[in-house]
């Protein structure tokens, strides 16, 4: 009889949580009531060729998980130090894009230095990151090969174009990319008129790993669907740049664009955390290379 009854209970459980389940996966679920563990979140992208300087953003969590969970509202009196090792500075908050700033001499950048990010926010416990930025890759003009090619897409608001990149890979240690394309406008029939440069969004974020490639050549392809012409204007070529990232600033990016796909089913992510205490990332760069395609 005990038995019977023991069998009974494990049905009923099993059935509520085939039930359960099955909810989920036709809807995605949203816990509204969950605590946050850490009071904040931050992120950072160390880039030393960034014109802006080291920026810092430090925001108040909101809920639930996820890169693009977080409040927009930025903590304003936090304190905020970044170090290499050897020298520490501390960043101060820039009122006008609601970030903490500091403008380094281009000394502090120092090959395989470990770099440490503390954050220190009224009573909470501090915030402390650390990072070593890849080593610095610039891929000569000459190794960058690619090809660009018109096509037209019905529904489309113009000429759309296919574009294709190869480079070699950085041998000896695994290698993350971004791709950052740029469409060139310039006004038609005017030589001296300057050529301007646009981004080329799409619904993905390009990046690559080297993985099984070490040493070899990596390519990337790309067909845009969104590029708009510009009244009086005439696009001349696309600007291929190619940033050196480290596997923190690959990670992130990759669940980001997971949280955001807009699908109803989607495979369970891992939101990577650069931080003890506090939500987000912390990665860098270092090498940027690019190269000019004209249309032909």
């Amino acid at each position: 009889m005990a038995n019977s009854m023991v069998a009974k209970f494990n049905w009923f459980v099993g059935a509520i949580c085939l039930l359960l389940f099955s909810s989920c996966l036709r809807e995605k679920v949203v816990i509204e009531n969950l605590q946050p563990k850490y009071p904040f979140s931050a992120s950072c992208f160390l880039e030393k060729e960034n014109p802006n300087g080291i920026r810092v953003k430090v925001l108040r969590t909101r809920k639930v998980f996820g890169p693009d969970n977080f409040d927009s509202v930025a903590i304003l009196d936090a304190q905020v130090f970044m170090s290499n090792g050897q020298e520490e500075l501390q960043l101060f908050f820039n009122d006008i894009d609601q970030v903490y700033q500091t403008f380094p001499q281009p000394e502090f950048f120092v090959d395989d230095a470990d770099y440490s990010l503390r954050i220190k926010w009224r009573d909470y416990p501090e915030a402390t990151g650390k990072i070593k930025l890849p080593r610095l890759y610039e891929i000569p003009a000459e190794e960058m090969q690619g090809d660009i090619q018109t096509y037209t897409l019905v529904n489309s608001p113009g000429p759309q174009y296919k574009i294709s990149l190869r480079f070699p890979d950085q041998a000896g240690q695994r290698n993350y990319y971004r791709i950052l394309p740029l469409i060139g406008y310039t006004v038609p029939n005017q030589p001296q008129a300057d050529t301007f440069y646009m981004p080329i969004y799409s619904n993905s974020i390009p990046m690559l790993s080297d993985e099984g490639k070490d040493g070899q050549e990596l390519a990337w392809s790309f067909s845009s669907t969104n590029v708009y012409p510009l009244e009086g204007m005439q696009v001349v070529g696309l600007k291929l740049g190619v940033l050196n990232i480290d596997r923190n600033y690959f990670n992130f990016h990759k669940a980001f664009e997971a949280a955001n796909s807009g699908e109803d089913l989607v495979e369970p992510y891992f939101v990577p955390l650069s931080f003890s205490n506090a939500y987000g990332v912390f990665a860098g760069s270092q090498g940027y290379s690019e190269k000019t395609f004209f249309l032909k």
